[in-house]
């Protein structure tokens, strides 16, 4: 019973910091396309 609460537990800790950086690393996608939209655009313009 103990031992599968800790299991239990555990995997909830790693679903929680998979979200996480999930969530990070689709932030940062989406800086990068607007940080690529702008210098494109910037480029087009000059």
């Amino acid at each position: 019973m103990l031992m599968s609460m800790n299991l239990t537990k555990l995997s909830l800790e790693a679903r929680r910091k998979a979200e996480a950086f999930q969530h990070k690393a689709a932030k940062n996608k989406k800086r990068d396309e607007a940080i690529t939209f702008m210098i494109i655009h910037r480029v087009f313009y000059i």
